[in-house]
């Protein structure tokens, strides 16, 4: 048996969101990276879910999850930007927001050279 908290988690963990929510397609958005001087053309992605927290109570407060990404084939794994933003629904006013841009790490990693027998 899977409880609500797990459910919610397993949401959190996949969706990045609260609650599932298909991303609609946005224009095509060209996006400077530290991988090359070319900037990468990518697809923009952006999906958003309304919640409660503390529904019902004093502390009651309705917040917006937005999640955009900028989505590129010719990076592996496909995403050259994540963007989840949080904000007040009342207010519109932006909690937080955290961004991820994709990153060379091979070249800042050192080699160790194999023996030769």
């Amino acid at each position: 048996d899977v409880s609500q908290a797990d459910k919610y988690a397993a949401y959190r963990f996949f969706y990045g969101m609260p609650r599932p929510r298909k991303y609609n397609p946005g224009r095509t958005r060209y996006l400077f990276t530290p991988l090359r001087e070319n900037a990468f053309e990518c697809q923009l992605a952006a999906s958003q879910v309304a919640v409660t927290i503390a529904a019902k109570t004093a502390a009651e407060q309705s917040l917006r999850y937005r999640k955009d990404l900028w989505l590129c084939d010719q990076i592996p794994f496909g995403v050259a930007k994540l963007e989840t933003s949080v904000y007040d629904s009342e207010s519109n006013l932006l909690l937080s927001r955290q961004t991820l841009v994709v990153t060379d790490c091979s070249s800042q990693t050192s080699t160790s050279s194999a023996e030769v027998p």
